[in-house]
């Protein structure tokens, strides 16, 4: 009896006609009528908002620009990071806002903005590299260098050792920072060098001394104090020609006393041995020079001599065509 009573149950689970397990008449697999299409998600761009704010930004800052030359398109482009904040913003709202949709960044408005970031940067590294290296600067220094020579000159009026004289100034910080500067406050924060050039024979290092520190002297009546003075000059000792230098950095070195100074004088040996090789080849020169003078002036005599014999024999040949000619209307005649 209990196997007859299975037997339905069998049946049922063998021959179940259910709407779950039903195929259809084409033979594709059962679809549980619980299992809906799923619903496609949404697409949503990202950046199109930010691209297209940047391009009406631009566009209107040129037609400014067209109308208006005047203004400073460095000072607007300073303000070009907002696009970055922009964007940031837009794709924080809508990660946000449309966080079951699927977002897209969109591939243009990244080049925009990436555009949009390289002028930033180079609006931002403009104003200082325009202050480092910009003709602003080099007319500035022209100016300081300038007015720098003209008071050494009135320092040093008169004094006929100088024969040159030459100024270079350091200007460390950026041009706004010197736009009202003056020598005196130069000598703080820039750094102002000088170098003099001495004509004259110094017999050897302690007249060289002397006179620089003379010029020093002089110096000190500046309003500016130099952060460098250096000299140069040339001198004979023993028949050979020398050339001495001296620098000096600091306040120490520039009040040392003409002893201090004469032991600081250096040689140039690089210098001095030019100067004798310069001697030598014009010594060379002149000796060539007079060699070909005397070579010229024989060359000269042979050139006369040969000449006076050509004279002499053109006159003989002249006689004997004569006397032929002479001859010859003798013998006609009779």
């Amino acid at each position: 009896m209990s196997e007859l009573n299975q037997i339905p149950e069998r049946l049922n689970n063998e021959y179940s006609f259910t709407p779950e397990k039903r195929a259809d008449s084409a033979g594709n697999p059962p679809v549980s009528p619980s299992a809906a299409p799923p619903v496609p998600q949404r697409v949503r761009r990202v950046g199109t908002f930010t691209m297209g704010l940047s391009l009406i930004a631009s566009g209107s800052v040129a037609l400014i620009c067209l109308f208006d030359p005047g203004v400073d398109i460095v000072t607007v482009l300073r303000f070009s990071p907002l696009v970055l904040i922009l964007l940031g913003t837009e794709v924080l709202l809508s990660s946000v806002i449309f966080r079951n949709d699927r977002l897209k960044y969109d591939f243009w408005s990244g080049v925009v903005c990436f555009f949009l970031i390289c002028m930033s940067v180079g609006a931002a590294l403009l104003p200082p590299l325009w202050e480092q290296y910009g003709p602003g600067r080099e007319r500035l220094r022209t100016e300081l260098t300038h007015q720098a020579e003209t008071l050494c000159y009135d320092a040093l009026k008169g004094e006929p050792s100088i024969q040159s004289l030459d100024i270079d100034l350091d200007l460390a910080g950026g041009l706004s920072e010197y736009r009202d500067t003056s020598l005196e406050s130069l000598s703080h924060t820039g750094r102002i060098f000088l170098h003099f050039t001495l004509a004259g024979d110094f017999t050897g290092e302690k007249q060289f001394a002397e006179k620089a520190h003379d010029i020093l002297e002089r110096l000190s009546v500046l309003p500016f104090t130099p952060a460098h003075v250096s000299f140069s000059g040339a001198g004979k000792s023993s028949e050979q020609t020398r050339h001495y230098t001296l620098s000096l950095d600091g306040l120490f070195a520039l009040r040392q006393d003409a002893d201090s100074l004469a032991q600081m004088v250096g040689e140039d040996s690089e210098w001095s041995r030019i100067q004798e090789e310069r001697q030598a080849l014009e010594q060379e020169r002149q000796e060539l020079y007079a060699e070909l003078d005397e070579q010229r002036e024989a060359l000269s005599r042979e050139r006369e001599r040969l000449f006076m014999e050509l004279e002499e024999e053109r006159g003989q040949i002249q006689a004997e065509i004569e006397q032929q000619r002479t001859e010859l209307a003798v013998q006609s005649g009779t």
